[in-house]
């Protein structure tokens, strides 16, 4: 017997949902869009024109009142994350929140002190913890403890798909929250270690937003394992992982896992981007969506679990909070001049 599909509303109808949320709905047997809310006039024509017959209201509040939900998914600008997914859960709601959960580590350790308060379930949205490629990663280095020795994540975002802030960020706050946090929980994830310490200084020039950054992770209680990140926007999407072991070199690009010797930079980021094209092409000859669609569908069919409270794959409320603290440390040290800076895992690992 098929379970009923669970009601959810949408807050915030923007770019991440059109693209990515809204089609991953669209092939759920887990839930259902029963309502949805914009503060832009002009989205909420577009929902009322892509979702006929659903609920649209104009803002947060009228939609929490709305008895018939079971859940919410925060997707708006990072900044208001934080006190939406704190309504929601005041409100009895479950809550998938787009990453960031929050951008300030106060926030963060609020919303902790709520889903414990609340016993509601809170998903943070990295799904690149759905991703084939990472997964078998993640179980490889699971079968080899004591192996890992380095970790390279290079990734470019594609800077049209910028997202946009409601106020004005710190210079690097948005490649931060928006590139970086990814990086940060997906490395945390694969090799089942906490960061402690992390410097970050800004990659080329400098400029805000558009030059990037370079960020270190220490990881380990020994903090013997050395994470170097590049995080940026560029004209096109790139993303490639490595993963020093004693023996070998393990590498994740958009096409998949593999094993590999060191190549020189600009080398090996013109195969990826051969693999890349290809990878799409043989996807959309055989009619199957893109990996990024994939996990987000696979997040929804997790986060639903998590309702329930069955095992999840989803980011919970601690994840979110590590990844938080790491960022802020981020922020910290390039306000710094890119100096070590502790990140507070106290919430993390103690689970207070």
């Amino acid at each position: 017997m098929d379970r009923e599909r669970r009601r959810i509303g949408i807050v915030g109808c923007g770019r991440v949902f059109e693209r990515y949320h809204r089609r991953a709905m669209a092939h759920s047997a887990e839930w259902e869009i029963v309502a949805a809310c914009d503060l832009s006039g002009q989205r909420r024509d577009w929902v009322r024109r892509a979702l006929p017959g659903i609920h649209v209201f104009e803002s947060p509040t009228q939609l929490l009142a709305d008895d018939g939900l079971d859940a919410i998914l925060v997707a708006t600008p990072p900044d208001s994350h934080a006190e939406l997914a704190l309504q929601a859960m005041e409100s009895g709601l479950h809550v998938l929140v787009e990453k960031p959960m929050a951008t300030q580590l106060c926030d963060a350790q609020r919303m902790v002190d709520a889903v414990q308060a609340a016993g509601t379930a809170l998903c943070v949205g990295f799904n690149r913890r759905f991703r084939d490629s990472y997964r078998k990663l993640r179980d490889e280095l699971a079968t080899e403890p004591g192996s890992l020795r380095a970790v390279r994540y290079s990734f470019a975002a594609d800077g049209k798909w910028r997202p946009e802030a409601s106020i004005s960020p710190t210079p690097f706050d948005l490649v931060l929250h928006d590139v970086a946090s990814h990086q940060i929980d997906l490395v945390g994830w694969i090799t089942g270690l906490t960061i402690r310490e992390a410097c970050a200084r800004p990659l080329g020039d400098g400029r805000a937003e558009g030059g990037g950054i370079e960020v270190d992770l220490r990881l380990g209680p020994d903090l013997d394992i050395i994470v170097q990140c590049r995080a940026t926007y560029a004209p096109r999407y790139l993303e490639r992982l490595e993963v020093d072991l004693v023996d070998r070199t393990l590498v994740v690009r958009p096409g998949g896992l593999s094993r590999s010797r060191r190549v020189p930079d600009r080398l090996s980021e013109a195969w990826d981007r051969i693999r890349q094209v290809a990878h799409l092409f043989v996807r959309r000859a055989v009619g199957r969506p893109t990996q990024t669609h994939e996990s987000f569908e696979r997040q929804l069919a997790s986060f639903a679990d998590a309702t329930r409270g069955a095992p999840s794959g989803c980011a919970d409320v601690d994840d979110g909070y590590h990844a938080v603290a790491v960022v802020e440390a981020c922020r910290q040290s390039l306000a710094g001049g890119g100096a070590w800076m502790t990140v507070d895992t106290y919430r993390a690992l103690a689970g207070a």
